[in-house]
């Protein structure tokens, strides 16, 4: 997947009330997402099949038939859409990006977006369909983010360090302890931070730390909340903390940030 890309909606659907798929299969034109919000369902796409919950996403490549079906209502989003690179111009994400089934590790994170994505379904599509646009963006962003965690921690030959690397991401979100790392991998506090510093290349605190700092300058720049808000959601007690660590992180304060990159 390139590293820099836009999408351009073509049509957007989120199911403000559970119901069943209207057709059990179909085929489009251009790329499409489906996701669960609250239910299941089960799909397959060429030979993949499998059941599909919140936290997944189905990414269907255009004329490929997709089948799709729910044992119980279920609400869901709904994006068609296709590839622009940085210049706006067509383009394909090329044969690198598997379709299928996408798992997310950054439940946090996804659920962050999917609130917006419940928000946009009571307003008007002409006056927010460059917002929507974006959410499908982020969506994919944050997938290649997480490809790109994958594959440095591919690199990583000590499978210890590995599991609590995406231990860590996971529950980057929520209050952690070197120790509670340490005990996940089985190994004393020194041992683990050694042997993490030696594999990724940066302490364990560090790593939670730059995943912490890359939530916090998301929510600074695309919401209205507090700093006490954000800190909760990036895993800390309180505001103040965030800002002495944000600050020291980036040479700025939360509120110069916010002034500052503002969209």
């Amino acid at each position: 997947m390139e590293q820099s890309f836009q999408v351009e909606m073509v049509r957007w659907y989120y199911s403000l009330t559970k119901r069943p798929f209207l057709m059990p299969e179909d085929m489009y034109e251009h790329w499409v997402i489906l996701a669960a919000d609250e239910g299941s369902f089960h799909y397959r796409i060429g030979d993949e099949a499998g059941m599909a919950k919140f936290g997944d996403i189905l990414l269907c490549p255009p004329n490929v038939k997709l089948h799709r079906k729910s044992d119980k209502p279920l609400s869901f989003l709904f994006a068609e859409f296709s590839w622009r690179n940085a210049a706006g111009q067509p383009m394909e994400p090329g044969p690198q990006l598997p379709y299928g089934k996408i798992s997310f590790h950054r439940i946090n994170r996804y659920s962050s977006t999917f609130d917006c994505v419940r928000e946009m379904s009571n307003k008007e599509t002409r006056d927010n369909f460059a917002y929507r646009q974006h959410l499908v963006t982020d969506m994919l962003f944050l997938y290649a983010a997480e490809r790109q965690d994958e594959q440095s921690l591919r690199y990583t030959k000590d499978p210890a360090i590995r599991t609590a690397a995406l231990y860590i991401q996971n529950h980057a979100y929520e209050p952690i302890s070197l120790k509670e790392l340490a005990d996940h991998a089985c190994l004393s506090q020194s041992q683990f931070s050694r042997r993490f510093q030696a594999a990724v290349g940066q302490s364990p605190i560090a790593y939670l730390t730059a995943l912490r700092m890359k939530r916090a300058r998301s929510l600074l720049i695309e919401t209205e909340q507090t700093l006490e808000k954000i800190a909760i959601q990036c895993g800390y007690q309180n505001g103040f903390y965030l800002s002495r660590v944000f600050t020291a992180t980036y040479g700025i304060s939360p509120s110069e940030f916010r002034k500052s990159y503002r969209i």
